[in-house]
């Protein structure tokens, strides 16, 4: 993992929100728009989230501390659960506001300024969301995968926007202008609950590994691996346990072994079923492997 390249990542995706949601508030303000203020707040949200997984990154590449002896793989999910739990909640909270709107009788919001602000920042976020994507599946970060998803949200968020202006555009010239201050309300409802399924789908993933639920793909790996050295090497019962924490992976496997068997011999079945695996341990794998003659330690 670069993590360098992953802290710069972060760093422009940062830059970009700021100045988009910066720009969001002033615009939402200015037009009396609520779904464009809420488009700024959104941002606001995800810049504090980046800037969390940043110092998480940063954490990641140390070497742990007397404290976290395994180092800070936990935090990672952590990080990603709360995000989507975050963006989740302001996506309830746009839809509740617009509700209100709704109720009170609309807004009416000065659709020109609004549509140039939605186009562009529809552009910048769907850009930036797609190149940040592709590096995240490049350097299999988890962090850059839910900052590039919070992106592509934004981008979607931005397009949707400007249609429902351009809409609201032709109402006034239709001769329908009764209709306009409804539709930025009921637009901003209709995002906000199209959106809050994509954090949440965050959320289920990375609680699956704070919680520590074995992988199954890891899981068929190792034990296929397994099958083959114990009936290779006239090995006894073994047992296996997996889990995947943030981009570390923790593989516990513990096998029976003939009285008298050699150092030697143990060592070379270590070094086999590490090197299948990936590997000897190191940076995010954690793997032990135990050889006994005794069944009570199985």
């Amino acid at each position: 993992m670069d993590t360098g390249k992953e802290q710069g990542l972060l760093k422009l995706s940062i830059a970009v929100t700021l100045a988009t949601g910066a720009l969001g508030v002033v615009i939402g303000v200015a037009s009396r728009s609520q779904s464009i203020l809420f488009d700024g707040i959104y941002a606001g949200v995800d810049v504090a989230m980046t800037v969390l997984a940043l110092l998480v990154s940063r954490l990641l590449a140390s070497e742990g501390s007397r404290r976290f002896q395994f180092g800070y793989w936990h935090l990672e999910p952590l990080v990603t659960a709360a995000n989507g739990v975050v963006l989740a909640l302001a996506c309830l909270y746009a839809f509740l506001t617009a509700l209100g709107s709704v109720l009170e009788g609309g807004r009416h919001v000065e659709f020109g300024s609004a549509a140039l602000y939605a186009f562009l920042t529809s552009v910048v976020d769907l850009a930036l969301g797609v190149y940040v994507g592709r590096q995240a599946r490049r350097l299999d970060s988890d962090l850059l995968r839910t900052d590039a998803r919070a992106c592509l949200i934004g981008g979607a968020l931005s397009g949707a926007l400007l249609v429902s202006f351009i809409v609201g555009a032709a109402l006034e010239r239709g001769g329908r202008a009764d209709l306009t201050p409804y539709v930025d309300p009921l637009v901003l409802m209709l995002l906000a609950l199209a959106m809050i399924p994509a954090p949440l789908g965050g959320v289920r993933r990375s609680l699956r590994e704070v919680f520590q639920v074995a992988p199954e793909a890891l899981d068929t790996r190792v034990r296929a691996v397994m099958d083959d050295v114990v009936a290779r090497h006239g090995l006894g019962r073994y047992t296996s346990y997996v889990a995947k924490v943030g981009r570390a992976r923790f593989i516990e496997i513990a096998a029976l072994v003939p009285h008298g068997y050699r150092v030697e011999q143990a060592d070379a079945v270590r070094r086999e079923i590490a090197e299948r695996l990936g590997g000897p341990p190191h940076g995010g794998q954690w793997l032990t492997v135990m050889l006994t003659a005794e069944d009570e330690w199985l």
